[in-house]
């Protein structure tokens, strides 16, 4: 299990990052709780047994012409509205499990191209969200508050009807 310190504030953003921050996780967890962003996510799911949410990150990109006007809160905005956008489509979830393990296509995950057609039919009507995002500094591919909002990492999570045991019997029966 991997984590990212990131920060979430409305106001104050900078200072959030480096005086208070939150948690970035990936895996299969609870439903996210809006109200306690500044908890882990394993201490506030540790009693549930219902964990029927994946959590997993991706990378936005702000838009040429947000990039162009060299305004970060411009970048941010775009930032945030492009992953907003991408997890709101239907593959959403296959293509964040693709950067996830860092390959182009089922094949170069070693999955079949129906494993993922598997997952879309799972997660169609599903809810999704972003559940924050953090400037991505290029080069280094960590979050940091001084970072510009080019690119952003963000956590996606998609609502997966039965978790991960639905998910792998659904997977085994093709």
């Amino acid at each position: 299990m991997s984590f990212i310190l990131i920060g979430f504030a409305q106001c104050n953003r900078r200072s959030e990052y480096i005086v208070r921050p939150a948690w970035m996780f990936e895996g299969w967890a609870c439903e996210p709780q809006l109200n306690r962003l500044h908890e882990s996510v394993e201490d506030y799911c540790a009693s549930e047994s219902k964990r029927e949410w994946v959590f997993l990150k991706f990378t936005a990109r702000a838009s040429e012409r947000a990039v162009a006007s060299e305004n970060n809160a411009h970048m941010e905005g775009s930032c945030r509205a492009m992953a907003n956008d991408f997890i709101r489509q239907p593959d959403a979830l296959q293509r964040m499990v693709y950067d996830m393990q860092g390959c182009c296509s089922a094949t170069d995950c070693g999955l079949r191209t129906e494993a993922y057609d598997t997952i879309q039919q799972l997660t169609a009507n599903s809810q999704r969200m972003v559940y924050n995002c953090c400037p991505l500094d290029i080069e280094t591919g960590h979050c940091s508050a001084d970072n510009e909002w080019r690119e952003c990492r963000c956590l996606g999570v998609v609502h997966v009807p039965g978790g991960q045991d639905a998910l792998q019997a659904a997977l085994s029966e093709e």
